[in-house]
């Protein structure tokens, strides 16, 4: 049909597809039909016939969709599905395409609200995504990272939420990138925007929530030299005193820091341990005491667990270099261990 017709012909019928896609975010609405098609639902059959079309022509049609698809901003829920459908079929074949996607992703994020509307459906289209290989992965997650370099709040914002959608579609992809994630994101922390050291903050939390801690705490040391950077960030661009990070000072903020300094400190090598007791040693330092003190116990318990084991004397150093920051920080609380330390 499109050899005898021409472009014309998709003109009217893509078009029309994409207007058949509903707009109900319910993860079954998404999902990769088969070729036998959709049973009684009209969104994933319209979904259906867009993979059939680019199927049976390729490349032709992905130069022909992507355009329009991203053409409207901000995206809406069923341009955002087209493209996962467009996606799921073009693989590596979307490389051409990948600027005008991330693009359109970032702008139509940098709206809270918006990007609220669509977040399962961008989580979707990451999923997709993903599946078009490793080189292609390392190139979509830089693009959208280069958000954090603007000089524009709501852009760095932005960055933030695809990058968070592209942990919850694709934790594959984000476990393998899991170092230059945490990096980029926790040294944000340091950024003066409340919105954006928040959206950060969600990022690596998300991350947590995607991987698991296990599968981060070969990362401490990443994380103790981004907090380090951080610091040093927000030293020259923040009025807080001392050497205190802006996105640490809110409730709940070391929570994601904790559970993998713990980790690390309970079921690490002995260099792991060594360096989970000195991240949560330093978070101690960089945090306030009324944000920390919600964490003391569960610091405290596992710091003397691993310091009655047998482990190097480098270990119990680090271990007993985060107890001295923990009493510093917060000696009432620390009180009720002294039966356990002595």
């Amino acid at each position: 049909l499109l050899r005898v017709l021409g472009k014309g012909v998709l003109e009217r019928i893509i078009p029309t597809l994409v207007g058949k896609v509903s707009l109900d975010t319910s993860a079954s609405s998404v999902d990769v039909v088969s070729d036998g098609g959709a049973e009684g639902d009209g969104n994933a059959s319209a979904l259906d016939a867009i993979r059939k079309i680019l199927v049976l022509s390729g490349p032709r049609v992905l130069g022909f969709l992507v355009p329009r698809l991203v053409g409207e901003i901000p995206l809406s829920t069923a341009s955002t599905r087209a493209l996962a459908a467009a996606a799921s079929v073009g693989g590596a074949k979307i490389t051409p395409h990948l600027d005008e996607i991330v693009n359109a992703l970032l702008e139509s994020d940098e709206d809270a609200n918006v990007a609220e509307s669509i977040s399962s459906s961008v989580e979707f289209l990451m999923q997709q995504l993903s599946f078009a290989g490793d080189d292609f992965c390392n190139t979509l997650l830089q693009k959208i990272m280069n958000g954090l370099k603007s000089a524009i709040p709501c852009q760095r914002s932005s960055s933030a939420r695809v990058v968070l959608a592209l942990c919850r579609g694709a934790p594959a992809v984000a476990e393998e990138h899991a170092a230059v994630i945490l990096e980029n994101f926790v040294r944000q922390l340091a950024d003066s925007d409340d919105d954006t050291s928040r959206s950060c903050w969600e990022t690596l939390n998300g991350l947590l929530e995607a991987v698991g801690a296990p599968a981060l705490i070969e990362h401490v040391g990443v994380l103790r030299r981004a907090l380090r950077l951080a610091v040093s960030d927000a030293s020259i661009s923040s009025e807080l005193p001392g050497s205190r990070i802006p996105g640490l000072q809110v409730k709940n903020a070391p929570a994601p820091f904790i559970t993998i300094g713990v980790e690390a400190l309970l079921h690490g090598s002995a260099d792991i341990r060594e360096q989970g007791a000195l991240l949560l040693a330093e978070l101690v330092e960089l945090c306030d005491a009324k944000i920390i003190s919600p964490f003391v116990i569960k610091t405290t318990g596992a710091l003397i667990r691993v310091a009655s084991d047998r482990f190097p004397w480098q270990l119990k150093a680090a271990i007993l270099q985060a107890l001295l920051c923990l009493l510093k920080a917060c000696p009432a609380l620390i009180r009720t261990f002294v039966p356990q330390l002595q």
